[in-house]
């Protein structure tokens, strides 16, 4: 079974890079295009709901370049007006020239386009568009409401290091708005402490929005557009729906327009009829060993825990053989709970660059070495490595590190998260969770991906671009492929019974339950909600549960110091696991899954339009 494992990963990770090559070579290979490199969006909300926006785009150009545009809808709830361009602080000059440095608007039958003019060779360059949107907030019975698409789908290149900035018409309280952002689920968002809506992207996507809906008092837009009716309860569940599937994933392949238009050649014919029988060899291969059990029904949502197992072994089971670093994270918790380490709480003192003392909080781990040399039983392979790895090479054989250690050493770190991966994977083979005939599916599935693939190489020079549908098909088979591996009887089990608890948790069951039955499983739920992907939210939710004079009571593993001696704080408790989950797993470089995400919904809001450059 090891072998096949490897062989597996093997034939994963070829695949992987001959298909990057072929999906980065048409533009590698060519002679002019553009990438957007920085997108600084800045949006000023009036009291009349009108929002004043700067578009700030930088273009990094390989070849020759003459003009830009941007695509502003002319139908839909909002209106555009007052175009303006700008470089460099310097406005260009309305004119039907085309010479440089002047912008055109151009009425269509849907939209307006306004193009403006330059000379730009093998540079990078950065362009400012204005405009007013009327209508942007319009005042309901009880909120006024902004849902704005502030980059639309219709973008057909990816844009980088995205930011945004929206500010209200006054400093307003963080409380008195709420907020959503809508878009690729590694996009983040926050409100700032004057009420500035702030979101960031590293990469967002072509044909992927950017999009915010904004919840004000009513009383902030007196001169607003009016809207009757009460909205607020039915946004709210909106949104909350949206974000329960945030985790889905929302990337899905973009189909070329040529492959739905009729072709005559030949060529078209046969990679169509190579495709079809790639996925029908899937779906032989997927009937043979990708058939589920059939098991009894089974509760949804159930407060209780599962059984009292390593949380890493609950990701391995849950991630389908893989290991995230929240297991990592929730190992350490685990290994708190049970008395090996403690997660410690301090304040510390610093000089301020000009003057004064700036505070701190810290947070660090210390070990309890005379419990962990007396229980050596009591630890799996892994754990044992885990806190020597810690302790005795990182904090080089003290009984205390600081977190941020951890982050300064993320190439240390890395490497020994490759091996502890590893080591769990190997004890959770031995659970037998997983069906092994069905691995070997994969496989066969992957060899029908790789031949289709292989097979597109000389049709590109046979077929042209018609070799893109047998290129999909490939691709296709290789997604439908990861499908293929299922879990046994026993473990479709015991994972639906941890998803009920998941469900529990993330639904906010836990609300109503009865006190003293909720404090008897707090502590499991701090440890298993980090590789159930729990939010910081909900992890504070819970921490408001535990009396303030019994914190240490039910975490004993947590120790407050500096200024909150002798008061716990469910907010410090929060930030503590957050602080362990972001530095810890941005170590290992994966995701915590820990708040401030975008959501996978939306799309519902006001377009902003398109554009590009030529």
């Amino acid at each position: 079974m090891k072998n096949l494992i490897l062989t597996k990963n093997k034939v994963v990770f070829y695949f992987l890079i001959v298909l990057a090559l072929y999906l980065l070579t048409p533009q590698a290979f060519a002679d002019k295009y553009y990438q957007i490199i920085q997108v600084d969006i800045d949006g000023q909300l009036r009291e009349n709901g009108i929002m004043e926006v700067t578009e700030s785009r930088t273009y990094r150009f390989v070849g020759s370049f003459s003009y830009a545009f941007r695509t502003l809808p002319t139908t839909g709830p909002v209106s555009f007006e007052d175009f303006r361009v700008s470089e460099r602080g310097q406005f260009y000059r309305l004119s039907d020239s085309r010479a440089p440095g002047t912008y055109q608007i151009i009425p269509k039958p849907k939209e307006i386009e306004i193009r403006w003019y330059f000379r730009a060779r093998g540079e990078s360059r950065t362009f400012d568009f204005h405009y007013h949107v009327k209508n942007a907030v319009l005042r309901h019975d009880d909120v006024a409401v902004l849902y704005f698409q502030f980059i639309s789908g219709d973008w057909d290149r990816w844009s980088k290091n995205v930011h945004l900035a929206l500010k209200p018409p006054k400093s307003l309280l963080k409380t008195q708005i709420n907020e959503w952002l809508h878009g690729p689920l590694w996009a983040e968002s926050k409100i700032e402490e004057d009420g500035t809506i702030t979101a960031w992207c590293e990469r967002l996507p072509k044909y992927t929005y950017f999009e915010v809906r904004a919840l004000y008092p009513p009383e902030v837009f007196p001169d607003a557009g009016r809207k009757g009716g009460r909205v607020r309860s039915q946004i709210m569940r909106e949104e909350a729906a949206w974000a329960e599937a945030a985790n889905r994933e929302r990337e899905r392949a973009i189909k070329t327009a040529e492959a739905k238009k009729k072709r005559q050649e030949y060529g078209k014919w046969i990679m169509i009829i190579f495709s079809l029988a790639g996925l029908l060899g899937w779906w032989g291969v997927f009937r043979k060993y990708g058939k589920r059990p059939e098991l009894p029904s089974l509760p949804s949502v159930s407060s209780d825990v599962p059984w009292e197992t390593s949380p890493a072994l609950v990701g391995y089971l849950l991630g389908n053989q893989q290991i995230s670093g929240g297991a990592l994270v929730a190992t350490l918790l685990d290994l708190a709970r049970r008395g090996f380490i403690a997660l410690r709480e301090e304040e510390e003192e610093k000089k301020a660059f000009l003057a004064g003392i700036k505070k701190k909080t810290v947070y660090i781990l210390d070990l309890k070495r005379g419990f962990w040399s007396k229980n050596p039983s009591k630890l799996e392979k892994y754990e044992d490595d885990l806190i020597r790895f810690i302790f005795n090479e990182l904090a080089d054989g003290q009984d205390s590190i600081d977190l941020k250690i951890i982050g300064k050493k993320k190439s240390k770190f890395m490497n020994f998260f490759r091996d502890w991966k590893k080591d769990v994977k190997e004890l959770g083979k031995q659970q037998r969770w997983f069906d092994k005939m069905s691995n070997r599916g994969m496989l066969y599935s992957l060899g029908i991906a790789g031949t289709l693939f292989l097979l597109t190489i000389p049709s590109m020079f046979l077929f042209g671009s018609y070799a893109a549908i047998i290129g999909s098909a490939s691709v296709v088979v290789f997604v439908l492929s990861l499908f293929i591996p299922h879990r046994t009887k026993e473990g479709e089990m015991k994972a639906r019974q941890w998803k009920a608890l998941r469900s529990y948790l993330q639904k906010y069951h836990y609300r109503t339950a009865e006190r003293s039955t909720l404090l008897g499983h707090i502590d499991s739920y701090f440890v298993y909600g980090v590789v159930l992907g729990l939010s910081k939210k909900i992890f504070q939710e819970l921490a408001n549960f535990i009396p303030a004079d019994e914190y240490g009571h039910y975490v004993p593993w947590y120790v407050c110091y500096g200024a909150r001696t002798g008061g716990f704080t469910p907010e410090a408790f929060a930030s503590a696991f957050s602080s362990m989950i972001a530095t810890t797993t941005s170590a290992m470089s994966t995701a915590s899954g820990a708040g401030g995400g975008a959501s996978a919904g939306g799309g519902g809001g006001a377009s902003s339009g398109g554009g590009g450059a030529g």
